[in-house]
């Protein structure tokens, strides 16, 4: 079992190490792959058309442009709600550490840096077409 563990690390092949589990262990796999349930399915001409407008959806208060620029869209609406969260929780967030004492400003600085984080890696994840819910509170809908 070592001598495979070592050969796995050895080559850092996903595939070797099933091949050695499957071959040596009689393990019966099922091969899936993330894409195999989709949670959401968007049409590739509605990512394509609408991918520029979505990705300005993260830009705080300029969530609600997908919803007016192409109303029909889900890419759009999609984003359009995952701006719409960040923006919200960005805002509550900053109000409600601004009550805190002492190190409220340092506590909201840091949390500031968190919520500019997100939205560069939403902007990006948006202009190259993908559809990812925000960490913890993604799975909110204001926007059906």
């Amino acid at each position: 079992l070592v001598k495979y563990l070592f050969n796995f690390l050895k080559h850092r092949s996903i595939d070797l190490f099933k091949t050695i589990l499957k071959k040596k262990f009689k393990m019966i796999t099922k091969e899936v792959s993330f894409m195999d349930y989709p949670k959401y399915q968007f049409s590739e001409e509605d990512i394509q058309n609408n991918k520029g407008i979505s990705a300005v959806s993260y830009l705080g208060i300029l969530f609600f442009l997908p919803l007016v620029a192409c109303p029909q869209s889900a890419f759009g609406r999609f984003h359009a709600n995952q701006g719409l969260l960040l923006f919200l929780t960005g805002m509550i967030g900053s109000i409600a550490l601004d009550f805190v004492p002492i190190f409220g400003g340092f506590l909201r600085s840091i949390f500031g840096l968190f919520i500019f984080v997100y939205m560069i890696v939403s902007i990006i994840n948006t202009a190259n077409g993908k559809a990812n819910e925000l960490p913890g509170i993604g799975h909110l809908r204001i926007f059906k």
